[in-house]
């Protein structure tokens, strides 16, 4: 055995270290929060570990990394103020407190907050200025979240402690008789879980003190109380089942956490929103600013609910607090597209360009890094392909010239592979009996292109808001940005989108040589979508219409072929049977085909018959028949007389109204209400009308629902074995016999 036989290899060692660095849970969890720092679930489980290692430094690192993530988790807040305390840390403590009692709305920090304050302020050895402290505080903590429905400990507490002072004067004697009826005036009005003992408490109170004022002084607040009762059950049985103590738990990118818990607080907001106490309008506000600070602590992964909490500060003005609110929110959920945009237009409208170009890149960088987790692993064997170097931001924002638009290296290996990919597709379409192999057929992800399609979005709105903030020429550095992404493929809606926005320049343009270079821009972007997108039948489609607006038919003819090449393979595949390699490649696109090509036909004849001649809409009818032979005439011409046949709202179909029968009436009804289609019993007949436009929906059948009734009569029914061959059962008899029955 030769000497590097024993010599350990690479390959083998890095196994044991994986082994060995999992044995420090610690460790492992550090590596997997660098990972996703926002797993909240190994965030409680780190911080767990640490305060058991009971090391006072890495406790207070670890939780001042957590809550810099989540800065309103009031149980982590109290974990942390307990775990100072317990070492005497008390200077340390007051710190976080002052931190803390402003960034949430916690009855339980604030609990917490209270004892502390007796704890250090002890009456007894302290005297009259100690108890002024305590006071002090319960007064700070009440006016901070007596309103809570939950905060019943808090006020009882407050109580307590003036029933237990022990005054030595009449004057002082005085004054606690009207602190004290001070504290349950206010608390009684309130709609607290323990509203009805604080009720009976305070009417004992006051018969206690003077029976006969007591009628008046209670009267004076029996009406709120009974409100604040009312108010109370009803909102105790509509969020029955709410847990406000839940661990903030966060769904899958791109597939949400379902939740009843949502619908519960949703009930709550909408409660408070319904002013049912008849509150003043400041009030009012204090409740709602209260739940929203608690449901955004609970529902922190949901970012609707920032959204609403964020749009309430900016009503009422206080943008600082609007802008402070939505970048929390950002902190949960960077992907939101609802806080995403909400920040950069705030930062647009302030004329905070940098700013905003942060929001988006930001926003961009989370999405790229999503897409590259969907993203299959290269196989390790195939040499790693180098990346496409993309010039500095800066550079293409202040550099950008006249020429562009012109097609970069990058863009040009893309193009001639997508014609050389075209062209290998079209050779093989051609014969239907050939088998791919498995390998060559290009695989569709559904969230990778979703991720994709969100990607392209932010890029669009990117760029027209710097169009907007600054000019032009910056939004072309963006477009170009986006192109140059080596991470993300873009798809053609931002090419649409340039396109567009290049065509606004025109009406600023006198010279009609200016405005025909505007069209030439614009066109040669089309013109490299052509090359990228040429297998998307939703580009085409888009295509057309920017000729056909250009009243360019000569053009749109000339792409209608294009498509008509480039889409063959998908109109064949209609007809190709289950394992056929064109039945394959179907499941590669992301629309119908078919549907697409024939909205572009109808299009592009509509257009004829306002702006051209009966001649020409002719020759499209006969091309578009001999391209879907299974079409009839019938369904050609129903489609072809339909008006506003892009409007669903105000869409006008005569030959369906007017000249069908109720059979057929019926079957396209259903059709066009676009119910969601159940499973076919057994394959039918394909209907001509099926490929143009969906005329004849697929049978819908009801679902068999045995009722309870049924049910209970077949359970008392007797079993089939107390039946021989002469006793059989008889519906006739059954149905008599029920029928003579007196119910």
């Amino acid at each position: 055995m030769s000497s590097s036989d024993l010599t350990p290899q690479p390959a083998e060692i890095a196994p044991a270290r994986k082994r060995k660095r999992a044995l420090d849970a610690i460790g492992q969890l550090q590596e997997d929060l660098t990972t996703d720092p926002l797993d909240y679930g190994k965030w409680l489980e780190l911080l767990t570990l640490v305060e058991k290692k009971d090391k006072p430094d890495q406790v207070k690192e670890t939780y001042e990394l957590f809550l810099e993530k989540f800065p309103t988790a009031s149980p982590q807040w109290i974990a942390y103020i307990s775990n100072c305390l317990s070492h005497s840390d008390n200077v340390h403590a007051e710190t976080l407190f002052g931190r803390c009692l402003t960034a949430c709305r916690s009855v339980p920090l604030w609990l917490a907050y209270i004892a502390y304050i007796r704890r250090t302020h002890d009456v007894v050895s302290g005297g009259e200025q100690n108890r002024q402290v305590v006071f002090l505080a319960f007064q700070v903590a009440v006016d901070a979240v007596g309103i809570d429905v939950d905060s019943s400990d808090l006020w009882e507490q407050y109580i307590e402690f003036i029933d237990n002072w022990k005054p030595t004067t009449q004057w002082e004697q005085q004054q606690k008789t009207d602190l004290k009826r001070k504290v349950y005036i206010k608390a009684v009005v309130l709609p607290l879980r323990n509203v009805e003992k604080l009720w009976n408490d305070y009417t004992a109170f006051e018969t206690e003190i003077d029976p006969t004022s007591a009628r008046r002084l209670v009267a004076e607040s029996s009406a709120a109380y009974m409100a604040a009762r009312s108010w109370l059950k009803e909102f105790t049985n509509a969020t029955a089942g709410l847990r406000r103590d839940a661990v903030p738990t966060r769904g899958a990118f791109l597939l949400p956490r379902k939740s009843n818990q949502t619908k519960l607080w949703r009930r709550w907001i909408a409660w408070e929103r319904a002013n049912k106490l008849e509150l003043a309008p400041d009030v009012l506000a204090q409740r709602l600013e209260h739940v929203y600070a608690q449901v955004t602590e609970v529902l922190r992964f949901q970012p609707q609910f920032w959204y609403e909490f964020s749009q309430y500060w900016c009503d009422k003005g206080v943008n600082a607090k609007f802008v402070e609110v939505t970048i929390q929110g950002l902190a949960c959920n960077p992907g939101s597209h609802l806080l995403n945009y909400q920040l950069a237009e705030w930062y647009e409208q302030e004329g905070r360009r940098e700013d905003m170009e942060g929001v988006y890149d930001k926003f961009v960088d989370f999405l790229t890094s999503e897409c590259m987790k969907l993203k299959p692993e290269e196989d390790p064997k195939e040499p790693p392909k180098e990346p496409l170097k993309e010039p500095l931001k800066d550079e293409l924002k202040e550099d950008i010239k006249e020429d562009s638009m012109e097609d970069s290296k990058e863009d040009s290996k893309a193009e001639n592979s997508m014609e050389d990919s075209t062209a290998k597709a079209d050779s093989l379409g051609n014969s239907k009996n050939l088998k791919l192999p498995a390998a060559s057929l290009p695989k569709y992800d559904p969230k990778l292109a979703l991720v994709q399609r969100a990607i392209t979005s932010v890029y669009a709105r990117y760029m027209l808001a710097t169009k907007r903030l600054t000019n032009l020429q910056a939004a072309r550095g963006i477009f170009k940005l986006a192109r140059q992404n080596a991470e993300v493929q873009v798809t053609h809606h931002l090419f649409v989108e340039y396109a567009e926005m290049e065509m606004t320049a025109i009406s600023d343009l006198s010279s009609s040589a200016e405005r025909l270079k505007i069209i030439e821009r614009a066109g040669k972007v089309y013109a490299i979508a052509v090359k990228r997108f040429s297998n998307d039948p939703e580009f085409w489609l888009k295509y057309l219409r920017w000729w056909l607006a250009r009243d360019n038919t000569g053009e749109a003819r000339v792409m209608l072929k294009q498509a008509l090449d480039s889409l063959k393979q998908d109109i064949l595949t209609d007809a190709m049977n289950e394992g056929d390699v064109e039945q394959s490649l179907i499941a590669t696109y992301s629309t119908d085909a078919t549907k697409i090509l024939s909205q572009m036909f109808i299009e592009f004849v509509q257009y004829e018959a306002k702006r051209g001649d009966l001649t020409a809409m002719k020759n499209l009818e006969v091309q578009y028949l001999a391209v879907f032979p299974k079409v009839t005439k019938l369904a050609w011409k129903t489609q072809l007389y339909r008006e506003n046949i892009t409007e669903d709202f105000d869409s006008f179909d005569p030959v369906s109204l007017f000249d069908m029968d109720a059979k057929t009436k019926e079957k396209k009804r259903a059709s066009d209400e676009d119910e969601p289609p159940r499973k076919k019993a057994k394959k039918v007949e394909e209907d001509p009308l099926d490929v143009f436009d969906a005329f004849i929906a697929e049978p819908q059948f009801q679902e068999l629902v045995i009722t309870d009734e049924i049910y209970n009569l077949l359970r008392v029914l007797p079993r089939n074995i107390y039946y021989d061959g002469n006793n059989m059962f008889d519906s006739t008899k059954l149905t008599a016999l029920l029928g003579s029955l007196d119910v």
